[in-house]
């Protein structure tokens, strides 16, 4: 897993590398993250996420996003059972900084856990703190941290990097 992590974020990075300046940057943006996926039990690995995020900046410094995560490599339990998960959420993001930035969200998500035995929803606030560069007007990298579901029993936490293109 930790192979395939490092291929993927040489990708994005890869990608975002290649980001031009064609165009001027508008308000929306669309991106795609990958990353681990913790649920907070014991004998429980961790998953590996894929996710997409759209987002419309309303200013500098705000902007809301949809994001759409699913597991493209099963989690563990105990050794013997395979789980995924899945998650739906719409944010409110604030930016701050320039080039270098400090990204926090909140919002609702609905995440999924599916295993063969069967599946769990649950929904609910969701947030997340995290940084970002500015590679160009139009291109950036974020590392994040997500807090998709929390209950006095357990958490999932989600993170992850990805590449953001405005246009």
């Amino acid at each position: 897993m930790n192979k395939l992590l490092r291929a993927a974020s040489t990708a994005v990075l890869a990608l975002s590398v290649c980001a031009t300046n064609a165009f001027a940057a508008g308000p929306w943006y669309a991106g795609a993250k990958i990353g681990s996926v913790d649920i907070d039990v014991p004998g429980v690995s961790n998953a590996t996420n894929l996710g997409v995020t759209v987002g419309y900046n309303i200013n500098k410094n705000v902007a809301i996003e949809g994001e759409l995560t699913t597991s493209m490599s099963d989690g563990d339990i105990e050794g013997f059972l395979d789980y995924s998960v899945n998650s739906y959420a719409v944010y409110v993001a604030g930016r701050f900084g320039d080039k270098a930035y400090f990204k926090v969200k909140g919002g609702y998500a609905d995440t999924e856990i599916d295993t063969d035995f069967g599946s769990e929803s649950d929904s609910g606030f969701s947030f997340g703190i995290g940084g970002g560069y500015k590679i160009s007007d139009q291109a950036s990298i974020e590392a994040e941290y997500t807090q998709l579901y929390d209950d006095n029993d357990f958490s999932i936490d989600f993170l992850s990097v990805g590449f953001n293109y405005t246009f």
